[in-house]
């Protein structure tokens, strides 16, 4: 037996730092080991998070392996905390599928690939969208082109204008369903349907409570809501990470 997906985080500012973070892994590897199970080490993986231009040298010994980036749960998380190879890669897996749909399905009518694509496909493009809704005009619109591509595909259409053909087929533009998934994860948080309610709880009292209120009735709500996010986070967790699947350092000073 293995064990799996196990996290750990630390922030890392000075070198007694990082020798604590050495002595956490390998205790969690004994303990592992004490309870019968083994600790894979080739899946062992660390990575610094940080905004510094010099982050800081980090280098944890299970193995010597590390990696530049890692998928947790579904979504690719960058070193320099940028979303452009997580969104690369969804496209492509999304474009993939689509290709899978046009092979097997392309005699079925519209109706039935509208379908399929909403229940194969667009869930591809959604998750976890609150978290890495892209404000580069490029990246919003490579994922635009999926659906434009996706409507031409369902309609058979293929000269026709690919956002004309998604308001015919009724889909919502994916920028708009990623501003549905903020409000919806903002709501959940400020009425204490989330893990993270408790740390919003500590600025549910005024001047910060009005505060988010300003925030969500912002025309910039919705760019600024995963930076806003990632400070609330930030500011009661120390840092981020890790072990058994994967090994994450979120070093932050």
């Amino acid at each position: 037996m293995f064990a799996d997906d196990i996290l750990y985080y630390r922030e890392v500012i000075s070198e007694d730092d990082h020798l604590a973070v050495q002595c956490d892994v390998q205790l969690i590897a004994d303990w592992i080991h004490s309870k019968g199970l083994q600790l894979n080490a080739k899946k062992c993986k660390f990575m610094v998070i940080t905004r510094k231009r010099h982050p800081p040298k980090v280098t944890i010994t299970i193995d010597g392996e590390t990696l530049e980036h890692i998928i947790y749960l579904g979504v690719t998380i960058q070193d320099d905390l940028s979303w452009s190879l997580h969104i690369s890669t969804i496209c492509s897996k999304a474009r993939r599928l689509l290709g899978f749909l046009y092979r097997n399905f392309r005699m079925a009518n519209s109706g039935c690939l509208s379908y399929l694509y909403r229940s194969l496909v667009l869930p591809v493009l959604d998750y976890c969208g609150a978290v890495w809704d892209p404000h580069h005009a490029h990246n919003i619109q490579k994922l635009e082109r999926v659906q434009h591509f996706a409507a031409r595909l369902t309609t058979g259409q293929w000269a026709a204008s690919g956002s004309s053909l998604c308001d015919l087929l009724g889909w919502s533009p994916l920028a708009r369903r990623r501003v549905y998934q903020h409000l919806c994860l903002c709501r959940r948080i400020l009425t204490g349907g989330s893990l993270v309610a408790s740390l919003v709880c500590l600025y549910n009292s005024p001047p910060h409570f009005p505060l988010l209120v300003c925030i969500l009735c912002s025309s910039h709500f919705v760019r600024c809501f995963s930076s806003l996010m990632f400070v609330l986070l930030t500011s009661c967790l120390s840092g981020l990470v890790l072990c058994s699947g994967a090994a994450l350092t979120l070093a932050i000073s």
